[in-house]
């Protein structure tokens, strides 16, 4: 763990909701309050991704905080009060 780098992917709202997903099933089979917990943050992690943006409807598929290893490739905004930059562009091909 002391080595680990945060970093930006692309799918970070993809793999976020599939793992929230994953812990609505698993709350659901188990009534694990655990299960119930991460399922909240995943979406609440999820909802973020549109708040950022400003625009309703539109989630940014990833950000970084200010500070944070810049992105590499992509189209990215930075927020109104510029302590967020996230990635407004989608996936081609």
């Amino acid at each position: 763990m002391s080595t680990n780098v945060l970093e930006s992917s692309d799918n970070d709202g993809l793999w976020t909701a599939m793992y929230g997903a994953a812990e609505c099933f698993r709350y659901a089979v188990t009534k694990d309050p655990d299960a119930l917990a991460r399922a909240k943050r995943a979406v609440e992690a999820v909802l973020f991704l549109e708040e950022i943006t400003g625009v309703p409807g539109l989630p940014a598929r990833s950000y970084v905080k200010k500070g944070e290893a810049p992105p590499k490739d992509g189209v990215w905004h930075w927020t109104k009060d510029g302590r967020i930059q996230w990635k407004g562009d989608t996936s081609i091909g």
